[in-house]
């Protein structure tokens, strides 16, 4: 399991990687998709038809619980950021704990308005380092 400087290190890192590129030398994977989070370029039918129907969920989650649909035309880029994150703290989130994780990235990037394709990813970078430090106040990594 990754400690808490390792994957501030890393976040750096991936932060620093995103600057330094073209935005079209970004990468780009296929759009993402879980824990109430779907990253696309053009919301299907079936999508919205998902979005509208909001569950009510009664949670510990810190994050209002809910759907979040991401239509944006840098989704290849944000699913690639997402699966970046996905990695890097897989082994401290859990089945609960995921639905604040990704709704927090998701949040962020839905809240930049107009972004260019390095502005959204940076942003949801910075968003993951605010969770990254709840986590280290929160006491959730080893001490070793």
């Amino acid at each position: 399991m990754k400690t808490y400087f390792q994957i501030r290190g890393e976040l750096q890192r991936l932060k620093q990687t995103i600057e330094v590129l073209n935005e079209s030398d970004l990468p780009k994977n296929n759009d993402w998709g879980g824990a109430d989070v779907i990253i696309t370029g053009l919301a299907t039918e079936d999508q919205k038809k998902w979005l509208a129907d909001q569950p009510v969920v009664i949670s510990g989650q810190k994050t209002a619980p809910r759907r979040r649909l991401v239509v944006t035309k840098y989704h290849g880029e944000l699913s690639w950021v997402f699966n970046q994150l996905r990695d890097l703290f897989g082994a401290h989130i859990d089945y609960i704990t995921k639905y604040d994780f990704y709704g927090t990235l998701a949040d962020k990037a839905l809240s930049v308005p107009n972004p260019d394709g390095k502005e959204i990813l940076i942003a949801v970078v910075d968003a993951v380092s605010g969770f990254l430090e709840q986590m280290n106040k929160a006491e959730l990594f080893s001490k070793n």
